[in-house]
């Protein structure tokens, strides 16, 4: 008992005697696991971030204005065709288009006399790197009726 006695009361003098070097070591600790900490939380942010935007990384195929049914039709065939690639797609018209700009930008667009958004395709891939590749296939069929692929 004595000697536990005497190992802890050396313990807390010999603190008591370098204080200013227990604190510097306990703030260096403290420090370094505040930044550690802040490192594992920056980067958790930055691959949830990014999870994110992948996940809103779409290529749409916009239509001249006049398209008739069956282009639309033949990409929309296309389409269906590559399910590997496609985790999702859908057609979007003129009216519908229009109605979803005056509920995001009201202020723009209460004086258009008319509609000057196209149809369009917005197509969800299955994986975020598979956009580039999709996008390139799309524009390789040379659609009649399609004007850009974005």
């Amino acid at each position: 008992m004595n000697r536990t006695k005497l190992v802890v009361s050396e313990a807390f003098r010999s603190i008591g005697a370098n204080i200013s070097t227990s604190f510097a070591a306990t703030m260096t600790v403290l420090i370094g696991m505040f930044l550690l900490g802040l490192l594992v939380a920056l980067g958790s942010w930055v691959v949830s971030w990014s999870d994110h935007v992948k996940d809103q990384l779409e290529v749409k195929v916009f239509f001249v204005e006049g398209v008739s049914p069956r282009q639309v039709n033949a990409v929309g065939a296309f389409l269906r065709t590559n399910p590997d690639q496609i985790a999702d797609y859908q057609f979007v018209s003129r009216a519908e288009a229009l109605q979803r700009m005056k509920r995001r930008y009201p202020e723009l667009t209460a004086n258009l006399p008319t509609n000057p958004l196209p149809s369009s395709y917005e197509i969800t891939p299955r994986r975020a790197e598979e956009v580039k590749e999709l996008s390139a296939a799309i524009r390789s069929q040379k659609f009649a009726g399609v004007e850009r692929v974005k």
